[in-house]
């Protein structure tokens, strides 16, 4: 056996690990694409959720202020009567 025999020829073990490479290469670039939009779509989801607390703290702020001028008001009428 020569040196020659040990050699891996063009198209054979080389070429062969060359295109594992190319697709382990592309698999990984496709689920990083696929994580990223996940990820995006996470924090889209979590502006939405601080927007909607945002609003309902707001609503429960509203409620409670008309509460209170309801309690002063029934407190004026019965304290007029």
């Amino acid at each position: 056996m020569t040196a020659n025999d040990s050699t891996p020829r063009t198209g054979q073990n080389g070429d062969g690990a060359q295109l594992l490479e190319r697709e382990a290469v592309s698999s990984l670039f496709a689920q990083f694409d696929l994580l990223r939009d996940q990820a995006n779509r996470a924090e889209r989801r979590a502006d939405s959720l601080d927007e909607r607390i945002e609003i309902v703290r707001s609503m429960r702020a509203q409620l409670q202020l008309t509460e209170a001028m309801l309690v002063e008001a029934r407190e004026d009428r019965e304290g007029s009567s």
